[in-house]
């Protein structure tokens, strides 16, 4: 096989699936934040300690509900949580130490203005005793709290029409982005299964200069064997995504919402939501539904998909961190980023390093393939002569075998392998995708600069000077191998304009590693070509 439709089938796709699946990303910050102390074990996510409430008592509740709807925030040197009674849900839950595009702490619930189908509402069985929980005003207790990093608070919501009751409790940490909660309902004297919903989906455009890098909503959910991502319109009707789950929530590539149920066996559901910004971006629902009559007690974690930070909680919340069909690769590329940009104290340079590392490990394959070149070059007049003596021969016809024969033998007496010259570019094949893959969705490249007028690693070159340089190498590295074949010339030419265009919106970080590379491999190549004499002509 011809390295350079190799090359050029490879990295057509390779550009193909960026274009259409990868350029739809939030916004990185300019300052990588350092990761929170963890409050919770390595080992798991502690069940709540908090006392449960008692059995219902024999006769209905007495009445309990707000004459009008109040507001009440808790907020953390981590984030800044606003909830209100009606409905006694969320309506704003911004992270202080990651920014949006106006460089205000980011908003993780979607701004639709909607009062309806907000995070931690009730998603009831009975849709009637749903849209009563969801219209009461609820009674607070507690009052609005600024935490300090060693500091806790609790805050519940009440409401009961002498009939129906329902109660949310919620204890924040001060150092922590998880949140312990509690969720129960009763009809008359019996508790129900509470079931309860994150909709409709992760982080508001209204911050967004260009909304085409927000990354759509998906759910996600581990079912103790492994993590499944779910797109939106993968459950266009309302449907089953677990059973029995360890957790579950929604998610884009660089936040999360994750229900993590701490006192009995529950289920996942998603469907599409409806009342968004934007359906492209934001249309998904996940419901978390108790299996057993009894509050649910959850623990609730909002915030940044970081991959050492979630590991530190336990319960493989890594896993939410999608690295691809080759994560093993991928995470072994994140540790090195991250040991790299340990004392650089610059992603961009990390990613250079990290570039060299890997042309490094796979320069003797390199060579191999450059050595098989040299020797196909050599052939080549021989090659010819074959192909010609039987170009008139039909492919059914028999002697169409002595053709292959005398080819085999041809380069086994110059000693060329016929994949010698794609068996290298095979072999790093994984480690690209790998690549491209912890370039899309490592938090710590979100707002990462380099320096001058690459501000932001996970964004397009606003001056397209990395893309072009990434053409213009790859022109030249092409110019550098001699090609005979008219068909393979004309691709010479087309494949560094085509990968240009398409590298004008791609992250500039991607950009960056592949016009590197491209560096890497004339240098290599020039060496080789300016220190390799070409072998004397094997005898036929």
């Amino acid at each position: 096989m011809d390295k350079k439709l190799l090359i050029f089938l490879f990295g057509f796709f390779l550009f193909f699936v960026a274009y259409n699946k990868f350029i739809l990303e939030p916004r990185m910050k300019k300052d990588q934040p350092q990761r929170p102390p963890v409050t919770a074990t390595p080992a798991q996510i502690p069940a709540q300690p908090q006392t449960v409430p008692a059995a219902p008592s024999t006769t209905p509740a007495q009445p309990a509900a707000a004459s009008s709807a109040r507001r009440v925030f808790v907020e953390t040197p981590l984030y800044r949580a606003e909830f209100t009674s009606k409905g006694a849900v969320l309506t704003s839950f911004r992270l202080k130490r990651y920014k949006d595009d106006q460089t205000q702490p980011l908003e993780m619930i979607p701004q639709t203005g909607a009062t309806e189908d907000l995070p931690l509402s009730f998603d009831l069985e009975d849709k009637k005793l749903a849209q009563v929980a969801g219209q009461a005003l609820y009674v607070i207790d507690g009052d609005s709290r600024s935490l300090g990093p060693h500091e806790k608070a609790v805050i519940s919501f009440s409401y009961s029409d002498g009939t129906h009751s329902f109660r949310k409790e919620f204890r924040f940490q001060g150092e922590s982005y998880l949140i312990q909660c509690e969720f129960a309902v009763a009809t008359g004297n019996q508790n129900v299964p509470v079931r309860v919903s994150w909709a409709p989906g992760l982080e508001s455009l209204k911050s967004y200069k260009d909304r085409s890098f927000v990354k759509p909503s998906a759910g996600i959910v581990n079912s103790g064997d492994k993590v499944k991502h779910w797109e939106s319109k993968s459950a266009k009707e309302f449907k089953k995504i677990g059973s029995t789950i360890r957790w579950a929530g929604v998610e884009n590539n660089y936040f999360a919402g994750i229900f993590i149920p701490t006192n009995q066996p529950s289920d996942a559901y998603m469907s599409q939501a409806h009342r968004t910004e934007d359906a492209s971006i934001h249309n998904v629902h996940v419901m978390v539904a108790g299996l057993q009559p009894q509050p649910l007690q959850m623990s609730l974690f909002i915030g940044p998909k970081d991959y050492l930070l979630l590991r530190d909680l336990g319960m493989d919340l890594e896993d939410a961190v999608d690295f691809g069909f080759f994560g093993p690769i991928a995470k072994g590329l994140f540790f090195a980023l991250r040991y790299f940009y340990s004392f650089t104290k610059n992603y961009g340079w990390a990613i250079v390093l990290l570039t060299i590392l890997i042309k490094i490990i796979f320069t003797p394959f390199t060579q191999m393939s450059f050595s098989s070149m040299k020797k196909m070059q050599q052939m080549q007049p021989e090659l010819k002569k074959i192909q010609e003596k039987y170009a008139k021969v039909k492919s059914d016809d028999p002697r169409k075998m002595s053709m292959n024969t005398e080819i085999m033998q041809l380069h086994k007496r110059y000693g060329v392998n016929p994949l010698g010259g794609c068996l290298p570019m095979l072999l790093q094949m994984p480690f690209l995708f790998a690549f491209y893959s912890l370039l899309s969705n490592a938090i710590e490249l979100r707002h990462a600069p380099f320096g001058l007028w690459l501000h932001d690693l996970s964004r397009p070159d606003p001056l397209y000077v990395t893309p072009l340089l990434m053409g213009g190498t790859m022109f030249l590295q092409q110019k550098m191998t001699p090609v005979s074949d008219p068909m393979q010339k004309n691709m010479m030419y087309i494949m560094p304009v085509m990968f240009t265009f398409m590298s004008f919106k791609l992250q500039s970080g991607l950009v960056l590693y592949w016009l590197l590379s491209n560096v890497l491999a004339i240098a290599h190549q020039y060496y080789f070509q300016s220190r390799q004499k070409l072998p004397a002509q094997a005898n036929p």
